[in-house]
């Protein structure tokens, strides 16, 4: 089948609408092209056929027509001119996985083509009419149900770009918790190494790689240094209790600290832009800026997403975002200004886009 998606621009005079990599003008007398393959002259044909006898226009409407065809191959059915009240229902449910993403403007154009393909079709192959006002019953029944509660256009867009600004903190879940927290921008104290529930035999060596830490970010001046360090030793000790053998190899612990300490830097602002380079980390405990990769290798053992912040940010919100690597995708491994950040990051974009209704929370973050 073309792929057949939506078009999902803010502010675009087609949102919601279809859109077709194949998207023609078929007319009286069109013929697929000798490459094409069975299934896709299908499509050609029910466009062609549709369009010559005026059921249908060209553009959106000429690919929902691929969009049905695609649907009811699924459910068993490769006649586009053939529709019973079981077909319907299936096409229409709005828990089909095509639908999930469509807004409300595309769900009321494949409904209404699929009337349209209905009585045309039901025409060509004579359907007996007691099953044609069974089927069109079925349809007004499912079309109900298919457009109740569909989202806009616009709604969804605000919903992906919240998810973005969610993701920074590990999910809607944890936003809303953040939200809802009057101590969410607080500083992070100052915590010693927590070794609770670390095999002892590394614990000697959690210790040393601590102590490193404290000299990777001794050239650290801005207000929110302690809570760096205290981001660190929580990445440390995650890592000793969830993956002890990472710490039972043969490796220089002045890389492990030295890629920890870029990690939690470059994810709170104080990358380049602040003139704190990962070189500058690196080369505090005589290393190279590869040592990045074991950070990263210690963030995966300890179950820690890193998350690239969003390119669609709401206006005005750019600027505070410079500077930043991928965030660690923990309120508890960010310093207050990141999470500072993320707050005003979300209320900006609430206010943005307050014309469109938020939708419902999901049930998973």
């Amino acid at each position: 089948m073309y792929d057949v998606t939506y078009r999902s621009t803010p502010g675009s005079a087609h949102d919601g609408a279809l859109e077709s990599d194949a998207d023609l003008a078929s007319g009286a007398g069109d013929y697929p092209p000798w490459d094409v393959p069975p299934a896709d002259a299908l499509v050609w044909q029910a466009r062609a056929e549709l369009a010559e006898q005026a059921w249908i226009g060209a553009g959106d409407e000429s690919a929902a027509v691929a969009v049905l065809l695609q649907l009811a191959d699924r459910h068993g059915s490769g006649d586009l001119f053939t529709w019973g009240p079981q077909l319907v229902r299936a096409v229409l449910d709005p828990a089909e996985h095509e639908h999930r993403s469509r807004p409300r403007e595309g769900r009321e154009l494949l409904a209404g083509v699929l009337r349209r393909v209905i009585v045309y079709g039901h025409q060509r192959r004579n359907v007996d009419p007691e099953w044609h006002a069974l089927t069109l019953a079925a349809f007004d029944r499912a079309r109900t149900g298919f457009l109740r509660d569909a989202p806009t256009a616009s709604q969804l867009v605000r919903d992906a770009r919240v998810a973005q600004i969610a993701a920074l903190v590990g999910g809607r879940t944890q936003l809303a918790a953040l939200t809802a927290d009057p101590r969410a921008t607080e500083p992070l104290p100052d915590e010693a190494l927590d070794l609770d529930r670390c095999p002892p035999d590394v614990h000697e060596r959690l210790r040393h790689i601590d102590a490193l830490l404290a000299s990777a970010l001794a050239g650290l001046t801005t207000g929110d240094a302690g809570e760096l360090r205290t981001i660190t030793r929580r990445i440390l000790a995650r890592a000793g209790r969830r993956a002890p053998e990472l710490f039972r190899r043969r490796s220089r612990d002045e890389r492990i600290a030295a890629g920890i300490a870029i990690v939690a830097v470059e994810g709170n602002d104080h990358g380049p832009c602040r003139g704190w380079a990962r070189a500058d980390i690196a080369a505090r405990l005589d290393e190279d800026t590869s040592a990045h990769l074991r950070g990263l290798d210690v963030l995966r053992a300890a179950g820690i997403a890193r998350v690239a912040v969003p390119l669609d940010l709401p206006t005005g919100s750019e600027c505070a975002w410079l500077g930043y690597g991928d965030v660690l995708a923990d309120p508890a491994l960010q310093t207050s200004l990141t999470r500072r950040l993320v707050l005003a990051t979300h209320e900006a974009l609430l206010a943005e886009t307050a014309d469109a209704v938020l939708l419902p929370p999901r049930r998973s973050a």
